[in-house]
């Protein structure tokens, strides 16, 4: 993660020219490394790769369950 961070961060203190907007910048940057970023549905549960991970796992395992209970003599047309 300081890889990516390294690159924006050297990039933008040697272009700005002004000290107000590479202050805010360094400030945000400082802010970025130090907090984590997460996204929640209301609070109610963290979205991240595990979730993800569990998803396909449950749609996964009921498709698993629907194609044993198939039955391909039973179609009506």
């Amino acid at each position: 993660m300081n890889v990516m961070i390294t690159f924006p961060e050297s990039l933008l203190r040697s272009t700005l020219e002004r000290d107000c907007v590479r202050n805010e910048i360094n400030d945000f940057l400082l802010q970025f490394q130090q907090y984590k970023i997460t996204f929640t549905a209301c609070d109610f549960f963290e979205m991240n790769n595990s979730l993800l991970t569990r998803f396909v796992s449950v749609i996964t395992t009921y498709l698993i369950i629907l194609v044993q209970f198939y039955k391909p003599g039973n179609e009506k047309h």
